[in-house]
This record gives structure tokens, sequence and C-alpha cells, in this order.
């Protein structure tokens, strides 16, 4: 009889908190209820006696409700932002597929999750990040006009274990690094603004313990780390496991012979040691690839890994357990910028059209450098206007590959609120252009990156002569962002034919 009324209750309970009656308070209240107890739900995966198999059902059942609630509110946002005119069809059209597909992946393996990581989830990337931070994020734009980010990027190091080729971090100093004071400071004022969602850059496990106290004290944040996973062994496996709010996006070149030809011999080993100790241990976890000109038929499927027979995406995502993928546009920045290195502008179109193809087949993968229309309006996400970068120095960047910023612009010197609305960042916001598929500053307009240097008296922030004074490297990206403006542009005026716009 009690699993007859847990199943209903599963079934109806989170379509009641759908009435307009139900204040947000509330519904947010309620759906943390709910989560703390899908958290707690039994499920074994090898169940084959009835009283086990009826367990996990009723757990499925519970686990669909509250996927259920948290998609039926983030689909309404979105309503609301493309009847107010934030968005057009295009954009909501792409953001909803987005979502429905970040729901679809959590829904599927959910329950086979380690239960803090259900819990992190849930609490921190869903209610968090998408409920509570919503009144926050109100209160912010009312008294500045504008909406704070989405997220930032932290760097609490810059430090490294691996020398790869063509690394945009290389060239800061190793040496600085963020104190743990710092780095609660920083957490806290992102927390005070409504942002619950924080990615983690350099390589974190450098500093492991100091990592993992972060995690553990701001336990209400989801982090998002970006990692070679080399560091990643049995204990730290369980321990991000029971911590459940760190999400490891590992560092993927390809299969074996590109990972390893640009990150060193028995680098690929080690990750795939490192996905199967996360795996085993109930972790959410997801690859990184940064498509360079060599490695673009790889990872488009045209190569196929010698050993398993997979293409690319088989290989990560399904044999290998990553539930989403994360695709970086090499950027000639850092370590001996090389414009041989970047994708062919070509390349670069033909990556974006295959990752949205990708998503319709159910994979969740996102292109920074083609998925303009994901961030919103036709202009650049950084500078706050979906994000920023804080580096190990504790310079305020607008975004992690742009490597200098304002004068004064340190969080030693400035709060975070007082840089996003300082001058500069709020050119970078308000700048807009008239393609979301080419809003980069870097490569799409490297003119605009000129202007800036002059008009804001930018400083490069890691040790390296400027990019601008760069004339070899600025005059293969002025070509570059022309050829490739041209295939961008068709491909803008096909979607949004496409979208009825």
């Amino acid at each position: 009889m009690s699993l007859k009324i847990t199943n209903r209750l599963a079934e109806h309970f989170p379509r009641a908190l759908e009435f307009p009656a139900i204040v947000p308070k509330m519904r947010t209240a309620a759906t943390k209820h709910i989560a703390s107890g899908v958290a707690r739900l039994p499920y074994n995966v090898e169940a084959t006696d009835p009283v086990s198999r009826l367990l996990n059902h009723t757990s499925e059942s519970c686990m669909k409700g509250l996927m259920h609630l948290a998609r039926h509110s983030m689909e309404n946002r979105q309503r609301r932002s493309l009847t107010n005119g934030r968005i057009n069809s295009v954009q909501f059209q792409q953001r909803a597929e987005f979502l429905n597909l970040l729901f679809g992946a959590i829904e599927k393996g959910f329950l086979k999750l380690h239960p803090q990581v259900r819990k992190a989830l849930v609490n921190n990337l869903i209610i968090n990040n998408m409920e509570v931070a919503v009144g926050k994020k109100r209160e912010f734009e009312k008294t500045y006009g504008y909406p704070p980010p989405s997220l930032f990027v932290i760097s609490p190091t810059m430090a490294c274990n691996l020398k790869c080729t063509g690394c945009y971090a290389y060239m800061y100093d190793k040496s600085k690094g963020l104190d743990n004071e710092t780095i609660d400071d920083i957490l806290n004022q992102g927390k005070e603004i409504g942002i619950y969602f924080v990615t983690v850059s350099g390589e974190p496990f450098t500093r492991k313990d100091d990592i993992l106290r972060m995690a553990r004290k701001h336990n209400n944040i989801f982090f998002l780390f970006y990692t070679n996973a080399t560091l990643i062994d049995e204990d730290l496996a369980k321990e991000i496991a029971e911590l459940g709010n760190i999400t490891p996006a590992i560092s993927v070149e390809g299969f074996r012979k590109e990972t390893d030809a640009r990150r060193g011999k028995g680098v690929y080993d080690k990750i795939l040691r490192a996905m199967h100790l996360l795996k085993e241990n109930g972790v959410f976890y997801g690859f990184s690839f940064t498509a360079v000109r060599n490695n673009h038929d790889v990872f488009l499927g045209r190569v196929r890994d010698p050993e398993t027979g997979n293409n690319f995406i088989e290989h990560w995502m399904d044999k290998q357990g990553c539930w989403y993928g994360w695709v970086f546009n090499y950027i000639p920045t850092g370590r001996t910028p090389d414009m041989n290195l970047m994708p062919a502008p070509e390349q670069t179109d033909e990556r974006g059209k295959f990752v949205k193809n990708l998503r319709r087949k159910g994979y969740l993968v996102t292109d920074f450098w083609t998925d303009g229309y994901l961030s919103g309006e036709s202009v650049c996400i950084a500078g706050g206007r979906n994000y920023f970068h804080i580096n190990s120095g504790g310079d305020i960047e607008p975004c992690v590959f742009a490597h200098y910023t304002a004068p004064g612009h340190n969080i030693k010197e400035k709060s975070i609120v007082d840089v996003l609305n300082s001058p500069y960042f709020r050119k970078l916001r308000e700048r807009k252009f008239a393609n979301p598929l080419r809003p980069c500053m870097l490569i799409h307009h490297p003119e605009v990156l000129r202007q800036d240097y002059k008009e804001f008296g930018l400083r490069d922030t890691d040790g390296e002569p400027a990019l601008v004074a760069n004339p070899e490297v600025m005059k293969g990206l002025e070509a570059w962002s022309e050829e490739y403006g041209r295939l961008a542009d068709r491909e803008n005026r096909r979607m949004i034919s496409e979208a009825g716009v």
C-alpha cells in the first residue's frame, strides 16, 4: 500500500506545484523536500527480485516527477523571455533543446549516481542555481540595470603537472595562488548576487586539499572542475563522490595518439583509469575537447579509434560514460601562439553544425564558439555578460582566454560588483554584433580588441606581450575572422529562415 501511495505522490505532487497560486518560495521549499527524498531513494542496478525491482520503479517515478517540475519551471522562464523580447525564436529553440537535453541526461542515469551527487545536482545545480538565485538576480538587476552573470571561473592556481602544446594558461606565474580566505570571499561575493555555479580552472587537483576544503565549505555551490585527470586516484574519486558538488570535465584531444601527442605519453591511459574510477563511484563527469586543425576529423567521427573501432562520441560518451562534453576552439594565446593549430574557418563552421546535430541525437555537447544562440543576445559572453575569470593572481579578466584587464581590476583592490560596474566591463556587455554565431572579440572581431586596448589602457595579466602586439598572430586572426564571418553569416541566415523569425 505504501508503495502505491508513494507512486501516486511522485506522479501528481510535482504537477500540483505548477499552479500559479503556489508562490515561488513555497514551490522552492517543496521542491527541496522532494529533492532531499530523491537523494536517499533506494536503487539497485543489478536488481532481479520483484521487491528490489518494485523499489527501483518507485524511485524512478519519484525522480521523473522531480525532473518534470524542474523542466517545467525552466521552460516557463524561457517562454517569458521570448514574450518580453529578450530572446528570439532561434534562441528560444536552441535553449529549449539544450535544457531538455540537460534534464534528460540527468534523468537517464540519475539514480545510478552516488546519493551525495544526486543531492548536489538537484539542490545546487537545479534549485539554488535556477530557483533560489532568481530573487537575488532580480534584485541585482533592479539596482544596477542589468542582470548579473550566470557563473564565473576561478583559478586558485595556474600550476599544472603537464606541459601541453599550445596551453592557453602556460605563461601565467605558477608561483601565484589565491589563499583560502580570498577564495572564500570570492565565492561569498558570488552567492550574494545569485551565482551558485562556479567553474574552477588551472589544474585544480595540484592543490587538492585546498580545493576539496573549498567544495566542502561551500556545499551550496555546484562546481565544474576542468582537469587533466592524471591526479585522480581511488581515494580522490571517492572523495569527489562523497562531496557530491564537483563535476570533473576531463581534457581529451581525441584518442590515444592525439591525447598523448599534446599532453604527454601515458596521459590517455590515466584518463581512462580516472573515468573508470569516477563512474564506479557514481560521479557526474564529462569531457573537455580543444579543437585544433589536426583533430577535426577525429571529433567528427571520420577517424575512428584504432583500438576499439568507435568514433569519438561513442568512445567518450557511450563507452567511457561521460554525461556531457564541452568543445573549445584553440585560441592563439598563452604558450607559443600558433595560427597553424587553430581550426580552419570551414572546419569551425562544420563543427558547429555537427555539434547541433549531436544534440538532436540526444548527446549533451556544447561548443563555446559556435553555440552563440545559447547565450542570448548577439554579444560576447565575457565581461560579466554571462561570466568572467579571476586568475591565480586575483586579476579579474573578461574571459579565461583574454589575458588582460583594466587597471585596478583585481579582487584584492575591488569587489566583483565594482568590476562588473566598471566602464570596461559595461562596454563589453553592451557591445552588440549582428551575428550571435560570431560574438568573440578575440577571434571574430580582433579589430575591437585593438580599440579596447587604446580606450581603456588595458594591461596584460600573464606576463606575455599583448596579443595585439603580435603582428603575425593579429594578421592571421584578421584573415581568419573575415573568412569565418562569411560562413557564419550564411549559417545565421539559414537558422533564422528555418525558425521563421
